[in-house]
């Protein structure tokens, strides 16, 4: 991999997130989507997931 993008944003649960997740109602998620290419910029990964809003956490650490 030489390169990434990506995305967090949020959105209410689907009927079959509903299901999964236990909810009884829509309820706020976080969607996540990662492209990943190689260094010719072809894309070799493609991730896509969402997961309950109350029960992520975000971490990121930056080097410079």
């Amino acid at each position: 991999m030489a390169d990434a993008e990506q995305s967090i944003e949020a959105v209410m649960s689907s009927p079959q997130e509903m299901e999964a997740f236990g909810f009884d109602a829509p309820m706020p998620c976080l969607l996540i989507k990662r492209k990943s290419m190689d260094a010719e910029g072809r894309l070799i990964e493609y991730v896509e997931g969402t997961f309950r809003g109350d029960a992520y956490a975000y971490r990121v650490r930056l080097a410079g």
